[in-house]
């Protein structure tokens, strides 16, 4: 599919492990440099736009591109397109281009994952580092992504570093499953001179299956104890610990 001079699709449909299909869009494109006049970079971002609506809610996308701007690192909680990892410099074409991300509900898929490095282009005079080559992929899909980084050990003709992304190909993810409700014991059974049996029930009963049931039986006679201490102390304003 071709969207213009600096934009090319494909489509692939996939089988997951279940032999469910799912439709993959791979999108290549080369943005304009940031010295570029600010139609050219419109036009660019008009055709990549007419990409992005074209893909179905049910299509996976991810875009791959050269997008000739720093965007930076994420600056607040309310920012979805970029995570907290990068290089963090930004210039005007990447805080336009973050922009357009956040229209279009991308991310960003490398800026989630801690790496070592995150540059793909270096500047040869000044020798600053730079992080231009970005995988996109829709906000919702980004639980998909399983890693996302330079990729140094492909050596190309370029004076860019390769990206690479591993990508999680089922047609619907389960979610995961909440944290289980914790499961509290009644210290309120221990209000009465000694020891209740009904919570030493309940307490070993919540301990039997974890490395606690030692400490369990440890904590149970020091507290046998501890009572037995305050009943021979004859203390009559002794409270019941609980």
């Amino acid at each position: 599919m071709y969207f213009g001079p600096r934009i090319i699709a494909v489509k692939f449909k996939l089988l997951d492990c279940k032999n469910r299909e799912m439709v993959v869009r791979f999108v290549s494109a080369y943005a304009p440099v940031s010295t570029s006049a600010q139609k050219v970079r419109n036009e660019y971002l008009d055709e990549l736009q007419k990409c992005i609506i074209s893909c179905s809610d049910e299509e996976v996308l991810i875009i791959g591109t050269d997008a000739n701007a720093s965007m930076g690192t994420r600056t607040s909680a309310t920012d979805h397109v970029l995570g907290p990892y990068g290089i963090s410099k930004q210039n005007v074409a990447g805080h336009l281009f973050r922009d357009f991300c956040e229209t279009m509900n991308l991310c960003s898929a490398a800026t989630f994952f801690t790496k070592r490095s995150y540059t793909t282009w270096r500047h040869m005079r000044s020798k600053f580092h730079y992080q231009l080559d970005h995988f996109l992929v829709r906000r919702m899909h980004l639980n998909r992504v399983v890693d996302a980084c330079v990729y140094g050990a492909l050596v190309l003709d370029s004076d860019h570093t390769p990206i690479r992304m591993k990508l999680r190909v089922a047609r619907n993810l389960k979610h995961k499953a909440g944290r289980p409700a914790t499961l509290r014991v009644n210290r309120g059974l221990l209000k009465c001179p000694l020891p209740n049996p009904i919570f030493w029930m309940q307490l070993k009963k919540r301990t039997r299956h974890s490395h606690f049931q030692k400490g369990f039986v440890v904590l149970q006679r020091l507290l046998f104890l501890l009572r037995i201490e305050l009943n021979l102390g004859g203390s009559n304003n002794a409270k019941p610990i609980c």
